[in-house]
């Protein structure tokens, strides 16, 4: 049996970071050999603050990040310390959390083949992703972790059956 670890591109799109009443741009992560990618947001808000989460797409040639071309499937908890459940949002372009002094988690599933050209300057098609954080007060902590499932299975670890 495979394990995770061994069949997915793990990484950190922003370490714990404590907000600062502004914009927060995470590292982005090349889609080239992705067939989905999942990015896990958390924000620990100690005041009753709202946090929007954005996925954002760029081109190979670093053009500049530009709103998704299709909508991302999207899972919400507004209280992780509460609960362990995710509930699925409508399909968007940003999921905006409750204004709640909680633990919080988004969970965006982004098809890699959706991403489409970048409207910018030129028509590249779009290979990297990254998650726009608006808005967390200066007390806040964020992260993102990206999940990249590779389009094709490792040749490297076989695959064991029991």
């Amino acid at each position: 049996m495979k394990h995770l670890v061994q069949e997915m591109k793990i990484a950190t799109g922003t370490s714990p970071t404590i907000g600062a009443a502004a914009a927060i741009n995470s590292n982005g992560i090349n889609l080239d050999t992705g067939h989905d990618l999942y990015i896990v947001c958390q924000v620990t808000a100690a005041a009753a603050t709202a946090v929007t989460f954005i996925p954002q797409r760029d081109d190979a040639a670093g053009t500049g990040y530009i709103a998704l071309a299709n909508n991302a499937r999207i899972w919400l908890n507004n209280a992780v310390g509460t609960n362990d459940v995710l509930v699925r949002q409508a399909d968007g372009l940003n999921q905006i959390t409750d204004a709640l002094a909680a633990s919080k988690m988004v969970v965006f599933h982004i098809n890699p083949d959706s991403l489409g050209l970048h409207t910018g300057a030129g028509t590249n098609p779009c290979t990297r992703v990254r998650i726009r954080m608006e808005t967390p007060a200066a007390t806040d902590t964020v992260s993102v972790v990206y999940y990249l499932v590779p389009r094709y299975p490792s040749a490297t670890v076989p695959e064991v059956r029991v």
